[in-house]
């Protein structure tokens, strides 16, 4: 027995010591550019040409069903932890949160060599942000907005995206302020059931660009406004309307009566796809959307996008980046 003991517990040292080298590896390969814009982006390829799609064939996430049961697994852990404490068993108890602990830092190092080092690929705009002229912005909005003007006054019939599936978790997630999201563990891309079909296309995008490594949430905005803006006629739709949407945004500080004049101009189905935006968005705010922003923000922080959430918003510089070009093949 003691024999047995022996050997557990060397092997449990000799994992945790070889885990602990892996942390540090993924850890200083997050630092090596090379790495991360040469041979990184080889590897991902790899994963997202083989595994992309593999698991199509299920109508349910299995990404979500992954994730219930780690966070079934974690709460019961956690819970036999304090229990362990509250009968000072202390040394138990620093056996279980010591596995809480490795688990965690398992999960770490597998996010990040699926996934996760494409938040360190080179970004595809400078780092700093660039002041563009008001002038500009309004140009911007105002093209954005006749083009969605003009898509919604054709045939709008959304057909759904079979490989974007409808995340199990969708009755909690409207309540997070989510529409979509990427599951780099099942190479799933997701959206939320029930949100505005003005919405879906451009979530749709969204969720595809980060399966295809582009990581950073602007370059996801980006890419997916590119794609869906060459797609069908909703596609096309969803993807001027989120663009002039971020671009007023920008705007509403500087000039917001420029900007309610723009809404003004909106046509019936564009009016009355606002006003479902505005409905939606008014029955599932709260405290919930509050906190899972702020731990949005977080994450976004923890993973090289240094501003958090305003980095959504970076989506119209490269907008922009667009603008001047068609401007300057148009002189």
């Amino acid at each position: 027995m003691k024999r047995n003991n022996l050997k557990f517990n060397f092997l449990s040292l000799t994992t945790g010591v070889a885990l602990l080298i892996l942390v540090a590896i993924t850890n200083q390969l997050t630092k090596n550019q090379y790495f991360t814009q040469e041979i990184y982006p080889k590897i991902y390829h790899k994963i997202h040409s083989n595994y992309s799609g593999f698991f199509d064939f299920l109508s349910f996430s299995l990404g979500d069903v992954l994730y219930l049961f780690l966070i079934v697994f974690l709460i019961y852990k956690i819970s036999k932890g304090l229990k362990e404490i509250i009968q000072k068993e202390f040394l138990k108890a620093l056996k279980i949160f010591s596995q809480i602990l490795f688990f965690l830092m398992s999960f770490w190092v597998i996010f990040h060599w699926v996934w996760g080092f494409n938040y360190y690929k080179k970004p595809i705009i400078r780092s700093v942000r660039t002041e563009i002229p008001l002038d500009d912005l309004k140009s911007m909005a105002l093209q954005h907005f006749e083009r969605a003007k003009r898509y919604s006054e054709q045939n709008l019939e959304f057909m759904p995206d079979s490989s974007v599936k409808v995340s199990l978790f969708s009755p909690l997630m409207r309540y997070f302020g989510v529409t979509g999201y990427f599951n780099p563990f099942s190479g799933e891309a997701q959206r939320v059931g029930k949100i505005p079909l003005l919405q879906i296309p451009f979530t749709n995008a969204h969720e595809l660009a980060h399966q295809k490594g582009w990581a950073r949430e602007y370059e996801a905005n980006y890419i997916g406004y590119t794609n869906a803006s060459k797609g069908d006629i909703p596609s096309r739709y969803s993807a001027e309307y989120a663009a002039m949407n971020y671009i007023l945004r920008e705007i509403y500080a500087e000039d917001s009566i420029f900007v309610r004049n723009i809404i003004n101009e909106f046509p019936p189905k564009m009016q009355v796809d606002r006003a479902e935006r505005i409905r939606f968005h008014e029955k599932y705010k709260g405290i919930a959307d509050e906190v899972f922003t702020e731990l949005n923000h977080y994450f976004l922080k923890s993973n090289n996008q240094t501003e958090g959430i305003k980095s959504y918003s970076r989506f119209v510089e490269l907008l922009h980046q667009d603008y001047l070009k068609s401007k300057d093949l148009a002189h």
